[in-house]
């Protein structure tokens, strides 16, 4: 039985009962994946990360004041930080000015204490934790900062110019061959994967990495991230300079997904989420499950993904609207914690029987 969005974690039994129902997929899960990785051990060694794998994710050239680097390389689930001088004279104690100095969110700050080695960030405590808007009257601190645009993800720019800005060549990238030389105030970018059209406006620019333009800016000289003076800001829609490219900054969480570049999808409902027409579902096999496993090499820039389905509804003639109007599917499908574990299994192998569906797939990095 195909069972509707509304209800899919069979609420209205007893708490034990439930527990007992979210755990069981969870074993479920959690042996296939042990089989999964018993059986494709070569192809998981280097899946999902080869994307993030020597990217300057923190982009810590771009940070100022800072006495040590804390991590140079931090993973893919991996804290920025750094020891920050000049705490108290120029950010006045706080994490939160600090970070939002140079376009990047605090999560927490650690205080240093007064007999703290010159160099070195120390041992974390929870003494030593502070909130992001507490204001501390040390000299030093460790500020831990993150970018929500994930912009050493963007696919397609020539440098990385900070949080939530690019530079991108008049022909919308660098052809995907090398990546300019970078200096000061600048990132090595990614190149553009094959198979995505070069873009010639910011608004192309930030759609390809399925975000929103809020401005386009023209830099003072080609491959540099000044941006010239002008009187007026550029149109998001503006066609770049011939010579000089231009200088982009969007907005939005990225998806790392891929889910606004999946093939066959109806609509985007979510980050992961996306509408499938019932015929689409039919063709694969008539489960999200087989929708999410064959979305493996055909996604432009995630070609490397191992997609897998861990929540399926239809989507009963209402689209997105089915998914939405779920608060429970939708809020497991955002939050941080193991959504594979609330939503039966069973459902991403449930026949949609030619019925539209929303089909919600990840990796196992994500």
């Amino acid at each position: 039985k195909i069972k509707p969005c509304r209800q899919p974690l069979g609420s209205r039994k007893s708490p034990a009962h439930s527990r007992a129902r979210a755990m069981a997929p969870l074993l479920r899960a959690s042996a296939a994946v042990a089989v999964l990785l018993v059986a494709s051990t070569s192809a998981l060694e280097r899946p999902n990360r080869a994307l993030f794998q020597g990217k300057d994710k923190c982009m810590k050239t771009l940070w100022p004041d800072v006495v040590d680097h804390c991590v140079a390389n931090v993973g893919y689930h991996g804290s920025c930080q750094a020891r920050v001088g000049k705490f108290q004279a120029k950010y006045g104690g706080s994490c939160d000015a600090y970070c939002s100095s140079f376009g990047f969110q605090c999560t927490y700050g650690l205080e240093v204490s007064a007999d703290a080695p010159a160099a070195g960030c120390g041992d974390a405590s929870s003494e030593s934790y502070f909130q992001c808007s507490e204001r501390r009257p040390s000299a030093e601190a460790v500020c831990t900062c993150t970018d929500s645009s994930d912009t050493f993800l963007w696919l397609g720019a020539k440098k990385l110019c900070g949080a939530g800005r690019a530079l991108v060549d008049a022909s919308g990238a660098d052809g995907g061959g090398s990546v300019a030389a970078v200096g000061a105030g600048a990132v090595a970018a990614i190149p553009p994967p094959k198979g995505l059209v070069s873009a010639s406006t910011c608004e192309e620019f930030c759609t390809m990495q399925g975000l929103t333009c809020t401005a386009s800016e023209e830099p003072t000289a080609p491959g540099s991230c000044v941006a010239a003076s002008v009187a007026a800001p550029q149109r998001c829609d503006g066609r770049f300079d011939a010579e000089r490219g231009g200088l982009c900054r969007c907005s939005g969480s990225f998806d790392r997904t891929g889910s606004y570049r999946w093939p066959d999808r109806l609509e985007t409902c979510a980050a992961g989420s996306v509408l499938v027409a019932g015929a689409v579902l039919k063709e694969v096999g008539g489960t999200c499950e087989r929708y999410c496993s064959g979305l493996r090499k055909r996604v432009p820039g995630f070609e490397h993904l191992h997609y897998s389905c861990y929540a399926a509804c239809p989507a009963q003639k209402l689209g997105c609207a089915a998914f939405r109007e779920s608060g429970a599917l939708q809020a497991q499908v955002e939050s941080s914690t193991n959504a594979i574990s609330a939503v039966p299994v069973s459902d991403c192998h449930t026949d949609m029987a030619g019925m539209d569906a929303v089909c919600s797939c990840s990796f196992l990095d994500l």
